[in-house]
């Protein structure tokens, strides 16, 4: 987000026409905002550099300088958040490489059911996966928001059923007490993670383990931003290759399903 940009947005309505010159000068050409001057932008916009500076003002800074200051801190921060990103999806795009990725996508497909456990915020990118893969495999599907229900979810399962766990760390407290449960099944389990070494980790089948760690580890572990995109990536990569397996037929589920396709 350019906090500038923002500014100019909803002030622009009710600029006056010299302010709104220099409004839509800067919304057309902010690639030239870093070498500009007051003087610059005046001169480029047929105007004075009093009116830059009331311009500056109107929309909420003491001055050019400011609102430049204020422009470029923004388009590094947001480059940087940018860069995050994309790394984060490089990672994961690293793990669908490896051949736990196919034994994963295949153990899935042969799977009687699958029961997704994810808790807090690594319930976010599970629900995705979820409710796209209940549009292919809707009877295979078992995801149940709460705790007590995940808890009791462990007495459903059964020796071919697959275990889907989404931890954002691999250090989830919920899924560790389940874990106890589980330990007298025979179910095979699936550990997506960005957690390395973690203590979910010894209990997969096969562990999909991207490593993408945040530098807060306060973040990481209780409210995860751009390590999120990296599970989301991972699950999207699963449900795809679970998809083109069997597209047509999977297509046609789909296709049952929607209302696009009764009118």
């Amino acid at each position: 987000m350019n906090i500038v940009i923002n500014r100019i947005n909803e002030h622009l309505r009710r600029l006056s026409p010299a302010h709104k010159t220099l409004a839509n000068y800067i919304l057309d050409n902010p690639d030239q905002v870093e070498s500009m001057t007051a003087r610059d932008l005046a001169k480029r916009t047929h105007n004075v550099p009093s009116t830059v500076i009331s311009f500056s003002k109107k929309i909420g800074f003491k001055g050019f300088n400011e609102l430049k200051f204020q422009y470029l801190n923004d388009e590094q921060n947001n480059h940087s958040i940018n860069e995050e990103i994309i790394y984060s999806f490089k990672k994961a795009e690293q793990v669908t490489k490896n051949q736990a990725f196919i034994d994963a996508v295949q153990l899935l497909i042969s799977a009687r059911k699958i029961f997704i456990m994810a808790f807090q915020m690594s319930q976010i990118p599970a629900k995705d996966f979820y409710f796209r893969m209940r549009k292919i495999e809707p009877a295979k599907m078992i995801f149940f928001d709460s705790y007590a229900d995940q808890f009791r979810m462990a007495s459903l399962m059964e020796d071919k059923d697959v275990i889907l766990i989404v931890s954002n760390s691999g250090e989830s407290d919920e899924i560790l007490d389940i874990e106890r449960e589980l330990s007298k099944k025979n179910c095979r389990q699936i550990l997506v993670t960005n957690g390395v070494n973690s203590s979910l980790a010894k209990y997969a089948t096969i562990e999909l383990s991207i490593g993408y760690l945040e530098e807060n580890p306060i973040l990481f572990k209780e409210a995860p931003t751009t390590a999120r995109y990296a599970l989301i990536y991972l699950l999207e990569k699963l449900y795809l290759n679970i998809l083109h397996a069997n597209y047509d037929e999977s297509f046609q589920r789909i296709k049952e399903t929607s209302q696009f396709f009764k009118y």
